[in-house]
């Protein structure tokens, strides 16, 4: 094998590395940020937290298109060895176990944020049901024509107008936020679904060489089975020759 093939292919695996170590931190912060967004109720701060939640999610969505086709080069340059196979495999877990993380951890905000949009519901409507309250929360439309109308009478029958425009204001954020979750989730679904196929074409490689090497212990076993008759043969050839000597012995002795 060349030195200089293994030495190049190590560099990419370092740089591979590198990104994914950059990538669980980055998942570290948007779980931080998301935090701060549930919990903080001055404008200012959600504002600054939400352009910076926007900005590491950017970054790694771009992180997440290198790392797959950094990924898939890693997995053609591996094809046929074994040693490369396993580094690749092993980048490729690592990456598939952040994906799942990020999923997870959008799942779980996009909870707190429901449960927030829940309580702003029942400020704005205190007789609201359980079943109105989650046909509102889980179901799009329902968002769309209720909150108009349930906010237009909020509006109009509430004696504190400036807070009723900021539970408004903070319920509509609240949806726009599921959104923008949801369609997350669904990329990264996809991308799980990528990389799993990624390693199901290099166990395609690894069960073509297992049936290789089973063909040639098959062939091997022919040959050995071959190798017997042979010598039995051998054995019994050897042996009806010593009966025909013997044979010829006990002639000529009876003929003297």
């Amino acid at each position: 094998d060349d030195p200089d093939n293994y030495i190049g292919f190590n560099k990419k695996l370092v740089k591979v590395n590198d990104k994914l170590d950059l990538y669980a931190k980055n998942l570290n912060i948007i779980r931080k940020l998301q935090n701060d967004l549930i919990f903080e109720v001055d404008d200012g701060k959600r504002h600054e937290a939400n352009t910076k939640l926007n900005e590491i999610i950017s970054f790694n969505d771009n992180l997440e298109n290198q790392l797959k086709l950094n990924i898939k080069e890693l997995r053609d340059l591996s094809v046929g060895d074994f040693i490369k196979v396993n580094q690749t495999e092993n980048i490729k877990s690592k990456f598939m176990d952040l994906i799942n993380k990020y999923r997870k951890n959008e799942m779980s905000y996009s909870e707190k944020v429901k449960d927030d949009i829940s309580k702003q519901y029942k400020i704005i409507k205190p007789d609201a049901t359980q079943q109105e309250i989650y046909n509102y929360v889980n179901n799009a439309d329902v968002q769309e024509q209720g909150q108009q109308q349930v906010f237009k009478d909020f509006l109009i029958n509430s004696t504190r107008k400036e807070e009723s425009k900021n539970i408004s204001r903070n319920v509509e954020s609240r949806h726009e936020e599921i959104i923008k979750i949801e369609k997350k989730m669904n990329e990264l679904t996809k991308l799980f679904s990528e990389m799993e196929n990624l390693i199901v074409e290099q166990d395609d490689l690894i069960n073509e060489i297992d049936n290789n090497v089973e063909k040639a212990q098959l062939n091997i076993g022919g040959a050995n089975r071959d190798l017997e008759k042979a010598v039995t043969h051998g054995r019994k050839s050897r042996k009806w020759k010593r009966w025909c000597i013997f044979i010829l012995v006990i002639v000529i002795l009876l003929i003297i």
